[in-house]
């Protein structure tokens, strides 16, 4: 069973003083999958990922090196009809990602989109 927890980014989380976070942990001791659900990523679920870059963009001021959100960035930007953005953001993703297996499975998203949207500049 796979639970989701809406909350602040878990960068900012005091773990020593977080509620949502010991549920979380508890969950994990009972054998549930445990998820973290973002605020900009239900915006994009919900039609509206536009709203949602601003947030991509401060976690991405925040910490650079936050992969999955300049992947969602792109994801966002092209739910919202900018595919030529979502394909640049996607380059600058794939430039920087680590070669490590840690990140294959961004680098293998990213690589789909990207070429789904090479398609339609293509036509």
């Amino acid at each position: 069973m796979r639970i989701g927890f809406l909350m602040d980014p878990l960068e900012n989380v005091r773990v020593d003083h977080d509620s949502t976070f010991a549920l979380m942990l508890e969950c994990r001791r009972r054998g549930l999958e445990v998820r973290e659900l973002r605020q900009e990523w239900l915006y994009v679920a919900d039609g509206r990922a536009r709203e949602a870059i601003p947030y991509f963009d401060a976690a991405l001021q925040i910490s650079p090196d936050y992969y999955e959100a300049q992947l969602n960035r792109a994801i966002a930007l092209q739910v919202a009809g900018d595919p030529a953005a979502a394909a640049a953001e996607l380059q600058r993703l794939l430039a920087r990602l680590p070669e490590s297996r840690e990140y294959t499975p961004q680098r293998v998203a990213a690589r789909t989109l990207f070429n789904k949207l090479s398609q339609q500049f293509r036509r």
